[in-house]
């Protein structure tokens, strides 16, 4: 609206300036009675000026060229009709509608124009009104100089107007094409890091496979994964983080060819496609060079961080053609990778999806076990060193199944874990171990009962809640009972452990730090959340006789433990020697073969009741479970 009320403002001023010189002209000519009427319709579009300024254009664009339209009209029936210089200027009144005016307008005032035109041209012909065309003079050329004035000045506004319109459409063009290049590369390419991510991968993968078909070559597909990444963002931040992800994108692409494609996948995952590899030898060189480069340090922010990879690797078109298929294998490959120890790469095989396969298939024998009450108890007694008494048992969990028979915790617990059926079996267990705890208390045996908690179950539910809504059901005194815990739980920075943990010990529960010395072995941690126990890791018992290191590293434990006021627990005793070596050390409980293996119920009690200090038993009863 503005707009239009400026340009009508314009075509005012215009319009005022012409009809001016065309009055003075008419002055000087002496045609008196012209210059009054040329006045008259100068002082009559002035009012234009107002509306304008009120952004009332339709109003007074209609004014100003109905009021020019009628007065050139005028002119050409009162001279020489349809010869009369003054039709000139009809187009360029018409132009003006165009830019200021309205469709109605416009349309009026061509019908007005052509109907008097016509109309004049046929009054003539009949001689019922004569028109006396008059020579050229210079009167005519000044009107006729004024008008095509007039005429080009509209046309120059128009044309104008078209320039501006054709110059924002071209901006507004490429900003549409600046948007759409924007949202490309959003929807290809990761916005950390900016490498392609996995639909770009897709896409490159498809292209990739089809060369590699032509040419009787093979495309690489590996997954990349940083190994305990999580602890940088944990103890670092995340905004850390981010800038060391972006520090190893920059390093994985000089690792590889401008062709391979190097894809984010999130978080610490990458892909990385081979086009048209030829040889195995040449991935494992490049394999090898990877490794090693990701384990070079990286400054981030004053901080030197170190991180391995494990890589998985599937081959196209051996492992098939598909994208998601081929995606799914290098997976696989990677978390084999993992559970060969990290830091390295693993190609993938048939028999890594026959595995998958079965670990599928277990989850849900798992959830079903739950649910059937397939799983029991085994208690294994510990002894006090010192005194050689039996002071408490650790429950361990065992699974006959229907088919498969015994089937090792070491297998199914860690795909509990991952699956998450390990909040429910965790629950059975502590639920089961607590009412069998109750049971001896009752019948005037007080054996305190240790229970493995997984991290998952402390991450993933309110195992606070649980504990105590447990121990009030059976009636259970809190003493009695010890949460073992994994020392790598003991990482959370969250502080909501450390509140859990402390709910629980001030009801009397006691706590213990499963396999001490494989994880994070930190003093804060074990200051910070109250640790009563450590358990020296069975690869270190197992050791301390033949290896110097090990027993160094074992005694540094027990020293340290005794100075935290802990008690240490050696688990996987078999031998007598062993058994020696830790007395003599000073560690306070042994737990193993030595003697007794996990015991069900009834013979851990019978156990108990034969056992004298001092005096190794091995009752015959303890073969009936594998352990």
């Amino acid at each position: 609206l503005h707009f239009r009320a400026g340009r009508l403002l314009q075509i005012l001023y215009a319009t005022e300036f012409s009809l001016v010189v065309i009055a003075l002209q008419r002055i000087i000519l002496g045609s008196w009675e012209q210059a009054l009427i040329v006045i008259g319709v100068a002082g009559l579009l002035s009012s234009v000026y107002f509306l304008a300024k009120k952004n009332k254009v339709d109003w007074g664009a209609t004014i100003l060229l109905s009021a020019l339209t009628l007065f050139l009209t005028y002119f050409m029936w009162r001279y020489s009709g349809t010869r009369d210089e003054t039709l000139l200027a009809y187009p360029a009144i018409l132009i003006f509608a165009v830019i200021i005016g309205s469709r109605r307008l416009f349309a009026g005032l061509l019908v007005f124009m052509i109907g008097s035109i016509l109309l004049n041209g046929y009054l003539n012909s009949l001689g019922i009104y004569t028109n006396e065309v008059g020579a050229s003079d210079i009167e005519s050329s000044a009107l006729l100089t004024i008008i095509i004035g007039l005429v080009s000045f509209s046309v120059w506004l128009l044309s104008n107007d078209l320039r501006q319109l054709l110059e924002k459409l071209a901006r507004e063009n490429q900003r549409v094409l600046n948007s759409q290049k924007e949202i490309q590369q959003l929807i290809h390419h990761d916005a950390l890091t900016h490498l392609p991510n996995r639909t770009y991968a897709r896409d490159h993968f498809k292209k990739a496979v089809s060369g590699a078909l032509r040419d009787n070559s093979v495309t690489c597909v590996m997954f990349l994964d940083l190994d305990n990444f999580k602890n940088i963002n944990d103890s670092l931040g995340h905004q850390i983080g981010d800038k060391f992800l972006i520090a190893m994108s920059e390093k994985l692409k000089r690792c590889f060819r401008e062709s391979d494609c190097i894809c984010r996948l999130g978080g610490d995952e990458f892909m990385i496609i081979l086009d048209r590899v030829r040889d195995k030898q040449q991935i494992v060189q490049l394999l090898e060079k990877v490794i090693n480069q990701v384990k070079e340090p990286i400054q981030v922010a004053g901080n030197t961080i170190c991180v391995t990879s494990s890589i998985g690797i599937s081959i196209a078109p051996t492992d098939g053609v598909d994208f998601d298929l081929i995606f799914q294998k290098a997976d696989m490959a990677m978390y084999r990778a993992k559970d060969q120890g990290k830091n390295n790469f693993c190609f993938y095989d048939n028999q890594m999806n026959v595995e998958a396969q079965a670990n599928i298939n277990l989850i849900a024998d798992i959830q079903r076990a739950v649910l059937n009450n397939e799983f029991h108890l085994v208690y294994q007694p510990k002894i006090d060193l010192s005194t050689n008494q039996i002071i408490g048992a650790e429950a361990l969990i065992r699974w006959h199944h229907k088919t498969k028979g015994m089937i090792s915790p070491a297998t199914f617990i860690p795909l509990a874990e991952s699956s998450g059926a390990i909040i429910d079996v965790g629950a059975w267990v502590l639920r089961t171990a607590t009412r069998q705890a109750a049971n001896w208390q009752a019948e005037g045996k007080r054996i305190p009962v240790a229970v493995n908690i997984s991290s998952v179950q402390v991450k993933r539910s309110d195992i606070a809640t649980q504990v105590l809504s447990i121990l009030e059901e059976t009636s259970l005194e809190p003493s009695l009972l010890e949460l073992e815990l994994t020392e790598s739980l003991l990482f959370d920075h969250s502080g909501q452990l450390k509140e859990t943990l402390a709910k629980l010990k001030n009801h009397g529960i006691k706590f213990s730090i499963d396999d001490f010395g494989t994880g994070y072995s930190n003093l804060g941690y074990l200051k910070n959340f109250e640790v009563d126990t450590l358990k020296v890791d069975q690869s270190f018992v197992r050791k301390v006789e033949k290896h110097p290191e090990e027993l160094a590293i074992v005694r540094a434990i027990i020293q340290m433990a005794k100075g935290l006021n802990m008690t240490t627990i050696a688990e996987g005793i078999e031998t007598e020697s062993v058994a020696d070596v830790f007395r003599k050390l000073g560690c306070d409980i042994g737990q193993g073969y030595y003697w007794a293996k996990p015991l069900l119920p009834d013979e851990f009690i019978h156990f108990v009741n034969q056992f004298k200090g001092g005096e190794v038993i091995k009752p015959t009863f303890g073969n009936r479970l594998k352990s």
